[in-house]
C-alpha cells in the first residue's frame, strides 16, 4: 500500500509516491510534469500515465491532494487549474482522496513555533539531497503524504 500525493505550482504537478506509515516514511517515487496552459490535455495524459503506473506497481491506500492556497498571495489560475485535473484523474481511479491545506503543514510536520514548515519538510525529507530539484511543490506534496500516512 502506498501514499500517492499531489500538489501543484503555476508551472508543475508534482507527484510523489510514499509509504503509509510515518514510521518508515520514505520517498518510493517522484515526478514533476510542466504546466502548458496551451496545452491541458497533455497534462491529462501525462497526469493519467503517470497515476496508472503508480496504481499497477503497488495498490494505492489514499490520494493526498494539496490545496492550492487562495487569498492575497494565493495560487496561479494554472495551479488551481492543474489541481482541478488531478482530483479528476484520482476520483476515475476510485481510491479514497483526503485533501490537505497548506496551512496545516505545519501542524503535520510537527514544526515549533517560528519554523517555517519549508524548511522543516526539507530536513526531514531531503536530507540527501536525493531529489535534486526539491521545491516548494515537492516540499508540500511529500509533507501532504506525511500528513495522511498513519
Amino acid at each position: 500500500m502506498s501514499i500517492v500525493s499531489i500538489a501543484a505550482s503555476k508551472d508543475h504537478l508534482y507527484l510523489v509516491m510514499t509509504t503509509p506509515e510515518k514510521a518508515d516514511f520514505e520517498v518510493i517515487q517522484h515526478h514533476r510534469i510542466p504546466l502548458d496552459s496551451s496545452n491541458w490535455a497533455s497534462l491529462v495524459a501525462d497526469l493519467s500515465t503517470h497515476l496508472g503506473a503508480y496504481n499497477a506497481e503497488n495498490a494505492i491506500k489514499v490520494f493526498a491532494i494539496v490545496c492550492c492556497a487562495s487569498g492575497m498571495y494565493g495560487a496561479s489560475p494554472e495551479a488551481f487549474k492543474a489541481e482541478g485535473f488531478a482530483e479528476l484523474k484520482c476520483q476515475e481511479i476510485g481510491h479514497p482522496i483526503s485533501q490537505i491545506t497548506k496551512q496545516s503543514l505545519k501542524k503535520h510536520l510537527g514544526c515549533h513555533s517560528g519554523q517555517k514548515w519549508q524548511a522543516v519538510a526539507k530536513d526531514l525529507f531531503n536530507t540527501d539531497k536525493k531529489i535534486s530539484y526539491f521545491s516548494c511543490g515537492f516540499d508540500a506534496a511529500i509533507s501532504g503524504a506525511y500528513g495522511v500516512a498513519t
